[in-house]
């Protein structure tokens, strides 16, 4: 699947735009009313083969929920549920809860008097301009072949002079969700089965009589997410898994896959290629080498943490070296902690013009029960046990192993280099270079802590054990006249399962690795077999250093910061990870 949008600052689309619909309800509307969407939608299909257990089954996966026009809101998502995914002897199909609810806020507008305006949805729901669009049943058309997987589209288009009373400035605000069908194309390996999201805000303001010129627009797209464990799978047999669900914040690796030793001198005498390192872990006292485990994907990472947790996704015009590097961002660090041992421990994490302290959320199911080594299960990479995936940067080796789907894996290219385009550059950020990201995972909350935070950094609160909220906040400046400017283009995924041995060749791959799969257990079978295989096996094996010894992680908490003397001098103030 090729992408020809051709997409740069001037020429964004929301998702709803490049996808033709070929069926639609009026485009008439009713406001502050629940309209409930049930039943497979027209022409629904899935990209998964005919000797998938969907196929089998005669199944295919479909999206159901609620949508509200409201007055003081807009557009608002309820109950989102997945349908038909799991295999079921009842005769029903099965039902899986995603999202409590998709929303929008923080709907500001900074004028470059350094004035603000909060964008008011209840006036420019009664302006004439303004319109609702609901469809049904669509073709992709920036991608070739065009993706037929669109299952319902919704765009509420609104229009206001959001200085009325004082000047003119005309503002044009879409509100846009898409659903999309059941594909493993998610990630490059091809190993998850996920359903797609795209929740997304635009905004254009108008030159034309503008009293005041735009210097930024804010915007925030919420998901309180409902995921825990399907009925369907009671993890090996034994009771059933709790309605709970874990948060994780990962970064992705630019060093993993490079030997450093021929790009720094400093380095010529250290072997610290982590694709060497950490790629030939010693697990049941056999050295194996595992493409896809932690030190091969993350830098570090923060799992599974239970209060709120606020972080800089992305960095902006205004954030110097953090967005265009003229000093090298890199540090040395020792992992697992100790003595220095050069190449066993020696730790590099070098970042990318832009890239924030994470890049990626999976927020996964709870499995009721710790993995081997007594810890709560992690399910990363991957992550297909009922997994909220959002990744606004991919590492540059997704970008480069992904096939004929690499594009969707690569971020826009740097102002420097000429006209900002979109899926042009490995490692890169997802979102345009004229935005800055925050993102929260938060508890419910009817609104941000202050201007400058989502939470209160002084106090965060409680994670919920299930409704957590997803906060993506996007800063948008000196937005051009006339130009939209997408807020959450890339969109997220759903994962329900894993693919099978026919479906992914990565997975067929670690269904053979031995270390993974003992001689006296058979490959597995069924999607279930499949999702315990990864459970059992696959996430314990990817996630420690060794086993031979105490089973640490192969990479460090974000917060870690034991910067060490190996290849330079140690800094005055350590450096933590997300810090870098």
């Amino acid at each position: 699947m090729a992408y020809t949008g051709g997409k740069t600052l001037a020429t964004q689309t929301t998702m709803f735009e490049e996808i033709t619909w070929e069926e639609g309800p009026a485009s008439d509307w009713v406001r502050d009313a629940d309209v409930g969407v049930a039943g497979a939608p027209p022409g629904v299909s899935m990209g998964l083969p005919a000797t998938s257990e969907e196929a089998i089954d005669g199944r295919t996966p479909y999206w159901e929920f609620t949508y509200r026009i409201d007055s003081a809101e807009g557009l608002v998502i309820t109950n989102a549920v997945a349908r038909g995914t799991q295999h079921s002897t009842s005769g029903t199909l099965s039902t899986e809860r995603v999202f409590q609810r998709i929303d929008f806020t923080d709907l500001v507008i900074t004028f470059a008097d350094n004035s603000s305006a909060t964008f008011n949805v209840g006036r420019a729901l009664t302006d004439a301009r303004s319109s609702f669009q609901f469809r049904r049943h669509g073709a992709r058309h920036t991608v070739t072949p065009n993706d037929r997987l669109m299952q319902y589209g919704l765009c509420l288009t609104l229009f206001d002079n959001v200085l009325s009373g004082s000047g003119t400035c005309d503002v044009r605000l879409e509100m846009v969700v898409v659903f999309r069908g059941a594909i493993n194309d998610f990630d490059p390996g091809g190993v998850p089965v996920a359903m797609g999201c795209y929740p997304q805000l635009a905004w254009t303001w108008s030159a034309e009589n503008a009293s005041k010129r735009v210097e930024r627009f804010r915007g925030s797209v919420r998901l309180t997410v409902d995921n825990v464990m399907a009925g369907e799978h009671t993890g090996h047999g034994g009771g059933h898994a709790p309605a709970a669900n874990i948060a994780g914040l990962y970064a992705d690796s630019n060093a993993s896959f490079m030997n450093l030793g021929k790009m720094f001198s400093l380095d010529d005498a250290i072997f610290n290629s982590r694709a060497s390192v950490y790629g030939l872990t010693t697990i049941g006292g056999r050295l194996m080498g595992l493409p896809a485990s932690w030190g091969m994907v993350f830098d570090y990472i923060k799992a599974n943490f239970t209060t709120e947790k606020e972080v800089v996704g992305v960095y902006g015009p205004n954030d110097g070296n953090f967005y265009r590097a003229t000093t090298l961002r890199r540090a040395n660090y020792v992992w697992p902690a100790g003595p220095v041992l050069l190449q066993y421990n020696a730790f590099v994490v070098i970042k990318v013009d832009r890239q924030g302290q994470y890049d990626n959320i999976h927020l996964h199911a709870d499995m009721g029960r710790p993995d081997k080594q007594g810890n709560i299960q992690i399910h990363a990479p991957f992550c297909g046990h009922s997994c909220v995936h959002m990744h606004w940067r991919w590492s540059g080796i997704a970008g480069r192993g992904g096939g004929d789907r690499a594009w969707y894996y690569n971020g826009w290219s740097n102002p420097a280099g000429g006209v900002p385009a979109a899926h042009t550059t490995p490692g890169a950020p997802l979102i345009p270079p004229n935005q800055r990201l925050h993102v929260a995972i938060c508890a419910p909350r009817a609104a941000r802590f202050n201007v400058d935070h989502i939470i209160n950094p002084a106090a965060p609160a409680a994670l919920p054990v299930r409704n957590k909220v997803i906060w993506y906040c996007s800063d948008i400046l000196q937005p051009a006249a006339g130009q939209r400017q997408v807020i959450c283009e890339h969109g997220m995924g759903w994962a329900y399962r894993y693919a099978m041995q026919n479906e992914s060749a990565a997975v067929d791959g670690m269904t053979g690795i031995t270390a993974f799969r003992p001689l006296l257990v058979s490959a597995p079978a069924t999607q279930a077999e499949m999702s315990d295989f990864f459970e059992e096996y696959i996430y314990p094996g990817f996630r420690y250093y060794n086993s031979a010894g105490t089973m640490i992680n192969q990479v460090p908490d974000g917060t870690y910061d034991r910067t060490h003397v190996w290849g330079g001098t140690t800094p005055a103030t350590p450096i933590k990870g997300e810090d870098l």
